[in-house]
């Protein structure tokens, strides 16, 4: 160690505790070093003990999926805790939670009702790890044999509303009503309808999920009757109930019809009611009112929560498609969720994997976008979610991600949709008519659409392309036949 001219004083750092040094010093300059000091030793104090053990540990059920635990922090200089946990007090699960210092309370969850478990905590600093508290035991509440989910969101696809979803969470003789409206065209040809939405975000699954409906309708000259179906898919296609679930015209209030869902639906689930009869010329405005609408979940009391899938990564592969791996923890799964977000904030699912699977392709990605994903594992009635996975980011690129058409005076036109391109202004749009080579058939401005009016009648089978004008980007393929 060289130290600057006229310095009389050095701290040593970085040093072992309880260890005694040896020092000497000398002096040099461009004539050449003096002879040694004498020598000094000193030896480091001992290190501070560990933290102090937590104390007064009290674990309580909250459901049958969790339980709290509280304690006394007796120390003022740990730098964290250590919950441990076990199901005989022999095997201990070391650190099933890290908690930062000062805390005093934690609530575990995903755990199996009407089980036993014990917890001790440990504190920690860097100079060790404190000795184990006392052990604190508490049993999960058993499993309700039914949950009920009720709707957050509703909309009117047509007629006229009175009342919100929120008319719909109890009975209690508020109902919300729909109306039909009147469709157009002819006069002769036209007739009354409706249709009305609504969402349940968060539907559990179990041994059965039933749709629940007290409903009532005013008889009517035309017969009305209006028919409850549901949606798995966002609502981009409706399924009538295996047993149709019809409130008649002439159901009085109080009424309450059931209809059994799918085995494995859960998640997020729409349900509808549109009317039954749309023959031209009936016209007459009829109503349904809906007091109460909930989906039962009956849960399976052997069931318990599956470990979260592990050690999530994920690895962007092009433009429009992402690789996502995880590490299977558990056993009991029936499958896993794929969850995706641009936010790290509200994620949204993109699909699900079978039984034992550790890996699933994003094919649905967007061209210079980062994205993060979760995985979760998932039993008829719990559902586990993984942390967060990397963040990855797609490189930019051209996807083509829509394609629709139709004619307009005998003419063919085709309307297209992509996405990505983000630094190019200009977007080369190429054309094989019937197997044709492609050929380009406009420049126009990267904003996401674009009407090919090609002039061509019909019988022709249409694919296209896009491409930078570099021919550094080029999309996907996609095909219209007319």
């Amino acid at each position: 160690m060289s130290l600057a001219a006229n310095t009389s004083v050095y701290t040593d750092t970085a040093l072992t505790a309880s260890t005694s040094y040896s020092y000497r010093v000398r002096a040099f300059n461009s004539g050449g070093n003096s002879a040694y000091s004498n020598i000094s030793s000193a030896t480091t104090e001992d290190p501070p003990p560990p933290p102090a053990t937590p104390s007064g540990l009290v674990a309580a059920a909250v459901s049958d999926t969790q339980i709290q635990i509280t304690w006394t922090d007796n120390a003022g200089d740990e730098n964290e805790f250590y919950l441990d946990r076990s199901l005989d007090t022999v095997v201990w699960d070391n650190a099933v939670a890290t908690l930062s210092a000062n805390t005093q309370e934690f609530t575990d969850s995903g755990l199996s009702g009407n089980t036993l478990y014990h917890y001790r905590v440990r504190a920690y600093s860097s100079w060790g790890i404190s000795a184990p508290s006392s052990t604190t035991s508490a049993t999960t509440d058993a499993p309700p044999p039914f949950e009920f989910a009720f709707a957050d969101q509703d909309w009117a696809a047509a007629g006229t509303v009175s009342g919100t979803y929120q008319s719909t969470l109890q009975s209690d003789g508020l109902s919300q009503t729909i109306t039909e409206r009147a469709s157009g065209g002819r006069k002769s040809r036209r007739h009354s309808y409706l249709d009305h939405r609504w969402r349940f975000s968060n539907v559990r699954g179990g041994l059965s999920v039933t749709l629940f409906v007290e409903a009532s309708s005013p008889t009517n000259s035309e017969n009305d009757d209006f028919e409850f179906q549901y949606s798995l898919n966002g609502g981009s296609s409706w399924t009538s109930f295996a047993s149709p679930l019809v409130v008649e015209n002439g159901t009085a209030l109080g009424t309450v019809k059931t209809a059994a869902f799918p085995a494995g639906s859960r998640g997020e689930i729409y349900v509808r009611v549109i009317d039954t009869d749309t023959i031209s010329g009936n016209q007459a405005l009829d109503s349904v009112s809906i007091d109460q609408l909930t989906i039962r979940t009956d849960i399976d009391p052997n069931d318990f929560p599956p470990a979260a899938p592990g050690n999530v990564v994920a690895t962007a592969l092009s433009s429009s498609s992402v690789s996502i791996a995880w590490q299977d923890q558990s056993t009991n799964e029936l499958g896993f969720e794929v969850w995706r977000s641009t936010n790290v904030s509200t994620y949204t699912s993109i699909g699900t994997a079978a039984i034992d699977a550790e890996s699933f392709l994003d094919n649905s990605a967007v061209p210079a976008t980062t994205y993060t994903y979760q995985v979760s594992s998932f039993t008829p009635s719990f559902e586990s979610y993984s942390s967060d996975s990397n963040s990855v980011e797609t490189p930019d690129g051209l996807a083509l991600t829509g394609i629709s058409g139709g004619k307009q005076k005998g003419k063919v036109y085709v309307d297209l949709l992509w996405e990505g391109g983000s630094i190019r202004s200009n977007i080369d749009i190429y054309r094989s008519t019937n197997g044709s080579a492609f050929s380009q058939i406009s420049t126009t401005a990267n904003d996401g659409s674009y009407r090919d009016s090609t002039q061509l009648k019909g019988g022709n089978t249409l694919v296209y392309r896009l491409q930078s004008a570099d021919g550094e980007i080029v999309s996907n393929k996609m095909t219209i036949t007319f």
